[in-house]
């Protein structure tokens, strides 16, 4: 009899989940992926770079970036090009999509994280918990997100060591355990902490 694993949801500690009362209340928001919705098909992208394809995708990207931002330039990337009909990209064409969302205004960090324009990146002290279902890998998570999360769990019980401060925020982004490339992504986030 072979046994089936059994895969348990990672889930934020609770803390992570309340912030200091605002105007919106007292609920920190979890990060909630943007829906795909099919705006054009793929010809839209075989025109790039004329005037009304460089438009319909720069229109999709910010509306993506404003939603789920700061989002990774390669997510972007992915999702703008499933607006227009296309699960698998391949690299040149990834690359004239990422040229237009950096022409479309969006601010992108020197980690490749595109910052929606009514974010300033150096004043933003937000991140968006989630669980182990969340659609959105670690390394997709800037590093200014997982810092923010540090610093609060870090002004919760300020004596937290950097040991027991790593897997609290992997839990905070629905993560437990860490392979090479998540542990990188996480020392550099920790790096100016």
């Amino acid at each position: 009899m072979v046994s089936a694993k059994k895969t348990e949801t990672v889930a934020p500690d609770p803390d992570v989940l309340v912030r200091e009362p605002s105007v919106i209340g007292d609920k920190r928001l979890e990060f909630e992926p943007w829906t795909v919705v099919q705006v054009g098909g793929v010809d839209v992208l075989d025109d790039l770079p004329k005037k009304g394809a460089k438009e319909k995708v720069r229109d999709v990207a910010v509306e993506i970036a404003t939603y789920e931002g700061p989002i990774h330039l390669d997510r972007l990337t992915d999702k703008t090009t499933q607006s227009f009909g296309l699960q698998r990209v391949r690299s040149n064409r990834a690359k004239r999509v990422a040229y237009q969302i950096q022409q479309a205004g969006l601010l992108a960090d020197d980690d490749r994280f595109v910052w929606p324009r009514e974010i300033d990146p150096a004043t933003w002290v937000e991140f968006r918990p989630n669980d182990s279902s969340a659609d959105r890998p670690f390394i997709h998570i800037s590093p200014a997100e997982i810092r923010n999360a540090a610093r609060l769990i870090r002004s919760k019980n300020p004596h937290t060591p950097d040991v027991e401060l790593q897997p609290a925020l992997l839990r905070t982004f629905g993560r437990q355990r860490r392979t090479k490339r998540l542990s990188a992504h996480l020392a550099k986030a920790m790096e100016t902490l």
